[in-house]
C-alpha cells in the first residue's frame, strides 16, 4: 500500500504561515512608524526590521522557487513490513 500526495499540498501550511507573517509584519511596521520617537535610533531599528524581513523573503523565494511542486510525495512505501509482523 502506498499513499501519494502532490508536493504542493505541503505548500499550503507554508503559505498560511507567510500570510500570518505578513499580517504581523504590517502591525509591527505600523507601530514602529506611529509610536517611535523621531530619532536616529528609531530610524535604524525600522531599517533593520525592514532589511531583515526583506532578507527572509529573498531567501525563502530562492529556496522555494527551485522546487518542483508537481512532484508526487510517496508515503507508506514499506507498509508490507508491518503486515508480516502479526
Amino acid at each position: 500500500m502506498s499513499l501519494t500526495i502532490p508536493l504542493s499540498y505541503l505548500f499550503i501550511p507554508v503559505a498560511l504561515f507567510a500570510l500570518i507573517y505578513v499580517i504581523f509584519f504590517l502591525i509591527n511596521l505600523y507601530h514602529l512608524v506611529v509610536y517611535t520617537t523621531p530619532s536616529l535610533t528609531g530610524f535604524i531599528m525600522t531599517f533593520f526590521f525592514l532589511g531583515g524581513a526583506a532578507y527572509i523573503i529573498f531567501i525563502s523565494y530562492n529556496l522555494l522557487g527551485g522546487a518542483d511542486w508537481q512532484q508526487p510525495l510517496s508515503l507508506l512505501n514499506n507498509y508490507s513490513v508491518f503486515q508480516n509482523s502479526f
